[in-house]
């Protein structure tokens, strides 16, 4: 029993009880990852992420809504070919902010709860979004890197995807540093499919030259 703990990814999300002290577990019926709940601002839903398969540390994760009155769960992102990495209620109670890896950047996307569906990629370009910390009004702040840069917070026009840098921390380091060139690059594989990666160049990378 000890090994087969060990190597297990059965968690569960649980409710405690503080009037009667007592335990509920909430997702019983799952035997992969159950993770990350969060409310919605009205308290009427509950989300949280799921990995289906025990075992599975790759398996593909989900957003799963809860109806708090009735416990219904729905899996909103079921026909969806990603992965969420991380999530955030909307002030509106039915949006639903995430994160995703897409092409080798992970970028953030919406879905509106009662049309699942429809799920919008609201950024794209050679970055990682690598959290979101908050809605305001129709902004999102939110923290973005990429291969060049530390984390620094922008902000996100919710209706247009627009970026605005809002801290300048690690400026002045860049500016005393040759920042490389960084590219995608799709190969074809013997199979038939495409196989995705970067390549970074050395700083001040001259073509002619062999490196």
């Amino acid at each position: 029993k000890g090994a087969d703990y060990a190597e297990s990814t059965n968690t569960d999300i649980y409710l405690y009880h503080i009037a009667n002290g007592e335990t509920e577990n909430l997702t019983w019926e799952n035997p992969g990852y159950d993770m990350s709940p969060a409310f919605s601002k009205n308290a009427n839903y509950m989300a949280y992420t799921q990995m289906q398969r025990d075992g599975y540390e790759a398996d593909k994760n989900d957003i799963i809504l809860m109806n708090w009155s009735t416990r219904e769960k729905t899996n909103l992102t079921k026909n969806w070919d990603e992965s969420v990495s991380s999530f955030t209620w909307g002030d509106d109670n039915e949006t639903i902010f995430f994160t995703a890896a897409m092409e080798g950047t992970k970028q953030i996307f919406k879905l509106n709860i009662n049309r699942p569906h429809s799920i919008q990629q609201l950024t794209k370009g050679q970055f990682d979004i690598r959290g979101i910390l908050g809605q305001a009004k129709n902004q999102l702040i939110v923290h973005r890197g990429d291969m060049n840069h530390a984390t620094e917070l922008y902000r996100i026009d919710i209706n247009s995807g627009a970026m605005t840098q809002l801290s300048y921390v690690n400026d002045a380091a860049y500016r005393s540093i040759d920042l490389p060139e960084v590219k995608s690059r799709w190969t074809k594989m013997k199979n038939g499919k495409d196989l995705f990666s970067w390549v970074i160049y050395p700083p001040n990378f001259d073509p002619n030259k062999k490196y």
